[in-house]
């Protein structure tokens, strides 16, 4: 009997966020395969990963190019995956110091702040959703992510599209937002699973090899 089927969004700066930043030995991610293990109920018929080319931070040289080849990776080791980009806003802004400190005129003060930010990719994620689950083009419409503001979407595709949805936290702590949207199926990311998850190190696609980035290594 054929499993039903299931499409997962992927918020990849979310998952990386509070699963992978600062550990390097998870960061060469299967998606597949890390889809494959949280809905083994499940055939995983498309992938769509949603995240922005981040800015060369000035304590992380290198960061990049380590994005750059972890896409390239992705996208020949993964058949069925969609990378969808946003873009990355540096803006700086001043912002009152916590906790509150006065200056002398009794006003706060405030320090200059460097604010980074992913614009259009939370858009993008829901309207992808929305649109298959609308075209009933898969049993299930998944998200990664542990996001709140997905709320509203996960609810309309279960109470107005009828569409199955399930949400894999890659956080322990669900907010009440994303509860109350009431997802048909909701499971917790574990380290164990990231772990056993990870890609070969050596992957090949038309321009040559893909090789781990030995600093994640």
């Amino acid at each position: 009997m054929a499993k039903p089927t299931a499409i997962i969004y992927v918020d990849g700066l979310n998952l990386y966020r509070q699963c992978l930043s600062g550990k390097p030995e998870l960061k060469w991610l299967d998606l597949q395969r890390l889809c494959e293990q949280m809905l083994s109920t499940h055939e995983v018929i498309k992938i769509k990963y949603f995240t922005a080319l981040i800015k060369e931070p000035v304590n992380k040289p290198g960061s990049q190019f380590r994005q750059r080849i972890y896409l390239r990776a992705l996208a020949a080791h993964i058949p069925s995956i969609e990378i969808f980009l946003g873009t990355m806003r540096i803006d700086t802004k001043r912002y009152r110091i916590v906790p509150l400190s006065l200056d002398q005129d009794g006003k706060p003060m405030t320090a200059k702040v460097q604010k980074l930010e992913e614009k259009g990719t939370d858009v993008a994620i829901a309207s992808h959703m929305v649109l298959d689950a609308a075209e009933n083009r898969a049993s299930l419409v998944a998200l990664i992510s542990s996001d709140g503001d997905f709320a509203p979407t996960i609810q309309i595709i279960g109470d107005c599209l009828h569409v199955a949805t399930g949400l894999l936290s890659p956080s322990r702590h669900i907010t009440h937002p994303l509860k109350a949207a009431n997802p048909t199926l909701t499971k917790v990311i574990r380290p164990d699973t990231l772990k056993s998850s990870q890609m070969p190190n050596d992957l090949k696609d038309s321009k040559g090899m893909i090789r781990r980035p030995d600093h994640w290594i």
